[in-house]
């Protein structure tokens, strides 16, 4: 019997999303590495979230193509065991893959060592001193993992299935490696804050057929935003790993507590971490001041308008309606009211350049709102904007 342990970066976690990296681990039935292979994938789009998983589109503009390097895929799969850290996911993006490339596959019954060890891939491995070389990197995760499962899973009694896979007509494979590019530099990121806080998530509380997509939904909110569209999406995914759609809502409320949890376990909660909560327990339905009244205690001090600088880059959201004549104001007069004063008007809501957000209801769900708290842009009312900046 022969094992592989496999590991992908995608564009995302949803059904139009494709790989850009993926690695295959060759185990003997001992858990000895036979073989090691991997690339990066042009994925004919954007390449996704590129402060995740370090992948740009300058790495992957000569990379080939999932159908140029199927054969080699297919050629390690077929006959043996597939291994994975939520292998759900991992069999997902290549059941996409391979039905684009028109080849055809039978994924067999393989070993989720995320299911084994009922927890992060980190954490775990943290656990057993095997050292992760470069999170989201395909190779290092693929290395870990398949340590992970030499040392707890390789020795049990294992009822698996191989994979069967059609290497289709063979020709000379051309891969470009991560390694042929410089380290991509590691800034601060607001992501900080969850990536620590769902590393410090027990997730052995979790039901093990539910634990694939609790580690969908960490990687979901890598970017702290999830659309309406995503939601979906997820819900989809749910259902696909078997939870009701009635078990979502109790889920998310136990999730988003073990967020607040891993949070205040150092009893500090800054503005940027309160953001970041509060923005993560609305998109997944909750008011956390509501779940935690202690939550409140932390909300930071309001906007003082009167200290935005001159040259202040402002954005709009929402019907503005002039508190000082009811009538509404377009986005022509805003701008105007917004050069008057010294400050420039935004067309939209940028991350890297909008220092403020007016809105008609600074309370407001809506999706600039929603990014704008997640960013830590301050966000005031028309009748804010109008009145108190005069």
């Amino acid at each position: 019997m022969k094992f592989a342990v496999i590991d992908t970066e995608t564009t995302g976690l949803y059904t139009s999303d494709r790989v850009v990296e993926i690695a295959i681990v060759m185990l003997d039935e001992g858990g000895q590495v036979l073989d090691e292979w991997d690339t990066l994938l042009h994925p004919g789009r954007d390449v996704g979230p590129v402060d995740i998983h370090g992948v740009s589109a300058t790495m992957v503009s000569a990379a080939p193509t999932f159908e140029d390097v199927r054969w080699a895929i297919a050629e390690r799969l077929h006959g043996a065991v597939l291994v994975a850290h939520n292998l759900t996911f991992d069999q997902r993006m290549l059941d996409s893959e391979f039905d684009r490339s028109e080849g055809g596959w039978e994924p067999g019954s393989g070993v989720c060592t995320l299911q084994n060890v009922g927890g992060k891939l980190a954490n775990a491995c943290a656990q057993l001193g095997i050292t992760i070389e470069h999170e989201h990197r395909a190779l290092s995760d693929a290395r870990a993992t398949a340590q992970l499962f030499a040392q707890t899973v390789l020795r049990s009694d294992l009822h698996v299935r191989s994979a069967q896979v059609d290497p289709s007509q063979k020709k000379s494979p051309r891969t470009v490696r991560r390694e042929a590019f410089p380290d991509r530099p590691q800034g601060i990121t607001p992501q900080e804050s969850i990536a620590r806080w769902t590393t410090g998530i027990d997730h052995r509380r979790y039901p093990r057929d539910e634990l694939g997509y609790i580690d969908l939904l960490d990687r979901a909110l890598d970017d702290l935003w999830i659309s309406a569209d995503e939601m979906v999406e997820l819900g989809t995914l749910a259902q696909l790993a078997g939870i009701a759609p009635s078990r979502l809502p109790e889920l998310h409320e136990l999730y988003v507590g073990d967020l607040y949890a891993a949070a205040i376990r150092d009893h500090v909660i800054n503005d940027d971490e309160f953001r970041q909560l509060d923005a993560v327990s609305q998109v997944l339905g909750f008011n956390l001041s509501e779940l935690y009244p202690d939550f409140e205690q932390y909300r930071p001090a309001a906007v003082q308008v009167a200290q935005t600088p001159q040259g202040a880059r402002v954005a709009f959201t929402g019907t503005a309606i002039d508190p000082r004549t009811g009538q509404k104001l377009d986005r022509s007069e805003l701008g105007a009211i917004c050069r008057s004063r010294g400050y420039e008007p935004q067309d939209a809501l940028k991350k890297s350049s909008t220092d403020l957000l007016v809105a008609s209801d600074p309370n407001s769900n809506s999706g600039k709102a929603k990014k704008a708290r997640q960013w830590g842009i301050p966000v005031i009312s028309v009748e804010e904007f109008v009145l108190e900046m005069s």
